[in-house]
Formats: C-alpha cells, structure tokens, sequence
C-alpha cells in the first residue's frame, strides 16, 4: 500500500511541475500534496506496527488453531477470545503510534499548596507599590537648582514665601514650611507645612479656615493647631475666599524615608488651578 500512495504523490508532484511550466499557479494544489506527504509517515508507521500485531496476536492464535485442529477438538470461545485480543491490541498499536506525547506536569503535594484567595491583596503591599511608584517619580522628576516655575506655579523654598494673589488694596503671601514626613497608617507622607499672610499680617487660627479651605483628597491634611497654618500634603488643594483653587503638585526634602535619593533641598511646589 505504502509504494502505491507514494506513488501516488510523485505522479501529482509532476504533474503539477508541468502545469506550472505552462505559467499557471495552482497554490491549494500543492499545500494538498504536502498534507499528503505528512500521511506517509503515518501510513509506514501503521505497516510497521500491524506487522507487530501479525507476530503478537495472530501468529499464536494460528498457531492454537493448527494444534486445536490436529486435536479435533475447535473452541468457539477460544477464537473469540483471540478475536477480542487482536482488536485491542490493533486499537492500542494504533493509539500509541499516532498520540501526541502530552507535557509533562509537576504536581505538588497537597500538603504544600496553600490557597490563597485571588482578590485579597494585604494593604501593606499596596503601601509598598504606592511608594515604589513615588520613587521612580521622584527618581525621574527630582528638584535642581535650575528649575523654573511654569505659569501659575510657585516653588516655595524651606522658610521662604511666594504671593499668591495681588491686587491694588491686597496682596496674600503663602509661608513654607517643610517638616519631616510623617507616618500615618503605616505609610509614610511628605507634607508642607503653609501660613498665610495678608498686606503682611499672618491670619490667626479663625482667619485661616474662614480664608483657606483645605480641599482634602488623600485624606490626612488637617489645620494645625497652635501655629495658625495647613498640613497638607501631595496632590491635596486649598481654596483661598472661596473662589481661587491651588494645589500641591510636589514636595521636596532633601531627607526622606520614601525616596531612594532625596532632593537637593526643602521646597513646596504650589499650582494656581482656578
């Protein structure tokens, strides 16, 4: 059977040479012959196994025939026996040969799994990533001495002030301070630490939350008492008379326990939002 279908093949292989010498492409037509060619292998495979099976099964049931017939003596049980032995060997000669060989997988002991489950992650791994987020940022963007504001921005340096607003009766300046972060619930925070100022006169504890509303997105900035002035931190707003928006964009100490290098020095980074 093998020597006809290889045959076979060949026979269409030139045919197909010559159709394309006459400049006519038939693509389907080869990849047909291919699929052909890859039953070949199966084919001589199944030849070289049934000839297993030849001197397995049917050979000695030949021979337990020859030997019941000389005994006059012809089991129907027998044969069937034989019969059914011959078909699953057949069946499992031709299961091997053609069964893909499946991956191999380790299994662990069951006394080794832990189950975990999938949406619980701890917090104290969800503080680390938001830090390790906050180091590569400042990593990227840390503070030099030749930084320059954009507009509507103002870098206020450790015990320095800025003017947030002026007009010709008015001008509010915004005081800095940067004390050391501060831990709270198990995470570390920068915070700037602001007083405010009108015509150069400090707004005292009253004057401050009726002025300065902290717009409190992160949830720890606070006013702090006994020294008339907002802690607040990174991301954080504060809106003065109720109309003009600022926010913290960034924090800078040249000391820190979040950052892999800390900056070059103390600063606040204020934005006009509105």
């Amino acid at each position: 059977m093998r020597k006809k279908y290889k045959q076979l093949i060949e026979d269409l292989e030139k045919a197909i040479t010559d159709i394309e010498s006459k400049g006519i492409s038939i693509e389907p037509l080869n990849k047909a012959i291919e699929e052909l060619k890859s039953h070949n292998d199966n084919i001589t495979a199944i030849e070289e196994n049934i000839d297993a099976v030849k001197s397995e099964v049917i050979t000695p049931i030949k021979t337990e025939l020859e030997q019941n017939k000389k005994a006059g003596k012809f089991s129907i049980l027998g044969f069937y026996v034989g019969a059914f032995g011959l078909v699953v060997t057949a069946i499992s000669l031709l299961y091997t040969t053609f069964k893909k060989p499946e991956q191999m997988t380790f299994q662990y002991p069951k006394d080794s799994v832990e189950t975990v489950d999938k949406d619980f992650i701890p917090s104290n791994v969800l503080i680390n990533i938001e830090n390790t987020l906050d180091e590569i940022a400042y990593s990227i963007h840390g503070l030099d001495e030749e930084y320059e504001p954009l507009d509507n921005e103002y870098l206020v340096n450790q015990r320095d002030q800025a003017i947030l607003l002026k007009n010709d009766s008015l001008i509010f300046t915004v005081h800095a301070y940067i004390p050391p972060e501060n831990m709270i619930n198990d995470r570390y925070y920068p915070f700037a630490s602001l007083n405010f100022s009108i015509n150069g006169k400090q707004l005292g504890t009253k004057g401050l939350k009726d002025m300065v509303k902290i717009i409190n997105n992160s949830g720890v900035s606070y006013y702090y008492p006994n020294f008339n002035s907002i802690w607040i931190t990174e991301g954080d707003q504060f809106k003065v008379f109720g109309k003009h928006i600022y926010e913290i964009i960034r924090i800078f100490r040249d000391e820190s326990q979040i950052l892999t290098v800390a900056d070059e020095k103390d600063a606040v980074l204020i934005k006009r939002i509105d």
